[in-house]
C-alpha cells in the first residue's frame, strides 16, 4: 500500500545550505512537482533541500508550522528503485502524521492546529540515492474562497460520465458517513438524476477515506448540523482500494459525499461518475440457472451486468455477477466454492430471496486469494440464490463455480476420529477437509465443530509445534482449534486427556517420548473446511535449560542485559521468526492490568515477545520490533501471575546489548 508523509524545509535545517543551489538530480525531479503544486494552489515555502539515504537509514528534517495554516510536505526520490516513507512528530515526540504512501514520493498533508516546531523522519525502505525535500504552504487567495466550497451551501456540482479533481485540506465536517465511526471532514458534491437508472462513483486518492451519497444535505450553516436524512450508499476502502458505489437511483437531486477518515491524509481526490444500464434484480433473478448439489458448472461473468451485491467486500461488488438457484431438500452443510479462471478477483454469496440484499445468510470476499472465494454455511430446507460476483468494476471473466452439500451431523470422512487416526511425519504438509466429517471429539478451546485426528510417534522428550499453514486454507473464515490429546486409541472414540489446546494458528507443548495425537477442531458448527499444517519437533532440554536460565525482570527498574553469546533457543512471531540468540526474563504481576515492556537494542535489530510459558511459543501474546529510537514495545492486558519476555534479534545473526524496562498501568 502506498503512504504519504510530511517534509518541511527551512533554513534552520542543517543541509539546506549545502544543497540550496540544487544539483543535476533536484532539478530532474523538481520542474513536474512545482506544476502539479502550483496547480493545486500550494506556494513553497523556505528552501528545496537534496540530500542522500541508503536502505534503512532516517534522516531528520525541523520545520515551525503556523497554526491555522495547511501544508504539503513532500520527499523525492532521484532514483526509481528508491523507497521512501515520512513520519511527523511534535516538539515532545508525539507521532502526529505518516503519509500513506511508499515509494519513489512520499507526501504528507497536514493542517496545524497550533504553532510549533515539528520533526520530520525520511526513511528509506529500499534502494538508495539522493532525494529532495519541500515545504508546501496552501494558498488561500489563490485557491479561492475555500472554506464555502464543497459544503451543503455551495456543494460542487457532479456530472454524469464525469470527473472530478479535489481536495480535503480545507474541508469541513458536513456529515457523518454510516459505514465510518465518527465525524470527519468531507466535500460536498451534487448530483442530477433525470431519470431511474443505474450509477457508479469511484473516488480514489490519498489516504483512508469513505464514499457516501444522502438525497438531502440542507441549512443555513455549513458545518455538522446542516444535513438531513439516511444514507443511501456508503464505501469504505480496504487497505488502499478506491471506494466505489454502484447504485440504480431514482429521479431526484443527491448529496455525493468524500470524507477523510480518521487520520487520513487530508490530501488531493478524484472522483469519477459513470451510468450503466441493468436489468432489475426481480427479471435475474428470475432467469437464473438451477444448479444441482455436486454440480461443477464453467461460467463467465464477461458479458453480464451489475445487478446484485454482497455485503463482505467494502467495494460491495460493483462487478458484473451470474446467479444460479439451489434447493435444499432437507437440511444440509453447504460449501459452494468459485475460481476465476482468468485471475480476475471474484467474490460469492448466497441469499434466501434472490431479488432481497437483506436475506443474505453468508458471504465471503477472498478464500486462500483473491482469485478463489467460498461459502461455507448449515442451512435449512429451501431455495437460495448463488451468486458469482467480481470485487471492482473491472472483475470479470470465466469461472469454475462448485456446490457441495454434506449432512449436518457430517457421513464421515478418513482420519475422523481415534479409531482410522492417520499417521504422519514431522516436517511433512499435512492436509485434511472437515466438510463431511463428524464432530467426535470436544477439545476445550474448540469443541463444537468437526474434527479431524492425526496419530505421530516422538522418539524422545521433545517440544512440539503444530502450525496451520496460511496458504491452503480455503475457508478463511473458520475458526479452528489445535490440540494435542493422550489415551486416543483404536475403539476409543474420546481421548482420555487433553495435553494442550489453542484457538489459531499455533499449539505447542513439551511431550514425553511415544504416541501422540494431533487434533484439528472446528469451534462452532458451522466452522468446518479443508486445511493444510506442519509438525515439528525440538529436543526439550536446550529450551527447558534456557528457560531455567531466564533473569528476573523488576517492574518499574531498567536491566541491562546482553545476547551476545546466546544461541537460539526461542523463536517469535514477529521478527522472521526471531532466530537469533536469545535471553529470557520472568516478570511478576500481582494485579490486572496493562503490561508494558520497553526494549532499546544497542546495535542490532531487536525483538521483544511476552508470552505465558517460557517453553511455548504458542502461548505468546505480543511481539514488536525495533522501531524509532531504536525501541521495541510491547503492551499486552495481563492477568495476575508470571510472564516470559524473550529479547531476541530479528531474522538470524542479530545480538547485542539492550536495556529492558517493564511497567503496570
Amino acid at each position: 500500500m502506498a503512504r504519504h508523509r510530511s517534509v518541511i524545509a527551512l533554513a534552520l535545517v542543517s543541509v539546506a545550505s549545502a544543497c540550496s543551489a540544487g544539483g543535476p538530480k533536484t532539478n530532474a525531479v523538481l520542474p513536474g512537482h512545482r506544476a502539479t503544486m502550483d496547480a493545486m494552489g500550494f506556494v513553497g515555502v523556505g528552501r528545496t533541500e537534496e540530500g542522500s539515504i541508503a536502505r534503512g537509514q532516517t534522516k531528520s528534517h525541523l520545520a515551525r508550522l503556523r497554526a491555522g495554516h495547511c501544508y504539503r510536505v513532500v520527499a523525492i526520490a532521484a532514483g526509481e528503485s528508491v523507497d521512501l516513507e515520512t513520519a511527523m512528530y511534535t516538539a515532545d515526540g508525539a507521532r502526529a502524521a505518516e503519509s500513506t504512501t511508499s515509494g519513489r514520493a512520499s507526501s504528507v498533508a497536514y493542517c496545524a492546529s497550533s504553532s510549533g516546531t515539528f520533526r520530520f523522519a525520511v526513511s528509506a525502505r529500499n534502494g538508495q540515492g539522493s532525494y529532495v525535500f519541500a515545504l508546501w504552504q496552501r494558498d488561500d487567495e489563490r485557491s479561492g474562497d475555500a472554506a464555502s466550497r464543497g459544503t451543503c451551501v455551495n456543494p460542487l456540482p457532479l456530472e454524469l460520465g464525469g470527473r472530478i479533481n479535489g481536495s480535503l485540506l480545507t474541508a469541513q465536517d458536513n456529515a457523518g458517513a454510516s459505514c465510518a465511526a465518527g465525524r470527519n471532514p468531507d466535500v460536498v458534491h451534487v448530483l442530477e438524476i433525470e431519470r431511474r437508472q443505474r450509477v457508479q462513483l469511484v473516488a480514489t486518492g490519498e489516504g483512508p477515506r469513505a464514499l457516501f451519497i444522502r438525497r438531502n444535505c440542507a441549512g443555513a450553516g455549513t458545518g455538522a448540523g446542516t444535513f438531513e436524512g439516511p444514507t443511501l450508499e456508503c464505501s469504505l476502502p480496504r487497505d488502499g482500494a478506491p471506494a466505489r458505489i454502484d447504485a440504480t437511483l431514482d429521479p431526484g437531486r443527491y448529496y455525493v459525499f468524500v470524507e477523510s477518515i480518521g487520520d487520513g491524509t487530508r490530501g488531493a481526490y478524484t472522483l469519477t461518475t459513470n451510468e450503466a444500464e441493468s436489468p432489475e434484480a426481480a427479471d435475474l433473478c428470475a432467469r437464473a440457472r438451477t444448479i444441482e448439489p455436486g454440480a461443477v458448472v464453467h461460467g463467465s461473468t464477461e458479458n453480464a451486468t451489475d445487478v446484485l451485491h454482497g455485503s463482505c467486500a467494502t467495494s460491495r461488488f460493483p462487478g458484473p455477477d451470474s446467479t444460479y438457484m439451489l434447493t435444499l431438500r432437507e437440511p444440509s452443510r453447504v460449501r459452494a466454492s468459485v475460481e476465476s479462471e482468468s485471475r480476475w478477483d471474484t467474490g460469492i454469496y448466497l441469499r434466501s430471496t434472490c431479488a432481497d440484499p437483506e436475506s443474505e445468510v453468508t458471504c465471503n470476499d477472498d478464500a486462500d486469494d483473491r482469485f478463489h472465494a467460498q461459502v461455507v454455511k448449515t442451512l435449512a430446507p429451501g431455495r437460495y440464490a448463488v451468486t458469482v460476483d467480481g470485487y471492482s468494476a473491472d472483475a470479470r471473466g470465466p469461472f469454475t463455480l462448485q456446490v457441495e452439500t454434506a449432512p449436518p451431523a457430517g457421513s464421515g470422512v478418513g482420519s475422523d476420529a481415534c479409531s482410522d487416526a492417520a499417521t504422519v511425519s514431522f516436517a511433512q504438509r499435512i492436509e485434511g477437509d472437515t466438510f463431511a466429517a463428524r464432530d467426535d471429539i470436544a477439545l476445550s478451546c474448540g469443541g463444537a465443530g468437526p474434527d479431524q485426528v492425526f496419530r505421530f510417534n516422538l522418539p524422545r522428550r521433545s517440544l512440539v509445534r503444530a502450525t496451520l499453514s496460511e496458504s491452503g486454507v480455503v475457508n478463511t473464515d473458520a475458526t479452528i482449534a489445535l490440540g494435542f490429546v493422550r489415551g486416543c486409541t483404536a475403539g476409543a472414540p474420546q481421548p482420555v486427556g487433553e495435553l494442550a489446546c489453542a484457538r489459531g494458528r499455533v499449539v505447542d507443548a513439551i511431550l514425553p517420548a511415544g504416541t501422540h495425537h494431533v487434533v484439528i477442531d472446528g469451534a462452532t458448527r458451522d466452522d468446518y473446511g479443508r486445511f493444510a499444517f506442519t509438525l515439528d519437533s525440538q529436543d526439550a532440554e536446550p529450551i527447558e535449560a534456557a528457560c531455567r536460565d531466564a533473569l528476573p525482570l523488576q517492574l518499574n527498574v531498567r536491566t541491562q542485559g546482553t545476547t551476545v553469546g546466546r544461541v537460539d533457543r526461542l523463536q517469535a512471531s514477529c521478527g522472521h521468526g526471531a532466530r537469533s540468540g536469545d535471553r529470557a526474563h520472568t516478570v511478576s504481576v500481582s494485579r490486572r492490568g496493562r503490561l508494558i515492556v520497553d526494549l532499546r537494542a544497542r546495535g542490532f535489530d531487536g525483538v521483544v515477545s511476552v508470552r505465558r510459558a517460557c517453553e511455548r511459543q504458542g502461548t505468546e501474546l505480543a511481539c514488536a520490533l525495533e522501531g524509532e529510537q531504536d525501541t521495541a514495545r510491547v503492551s499486552v492486558d495481563v492477568e495476575p501471575g508470571s510472564y516470559t519476555v524473550v529479547v531476541d534479534g530479528f531474522d538470524r545473526n542479530n545480538i547485542g546489548a539492550y536495556e529492558l524496562e517493564a511497567r503496570l498501568e
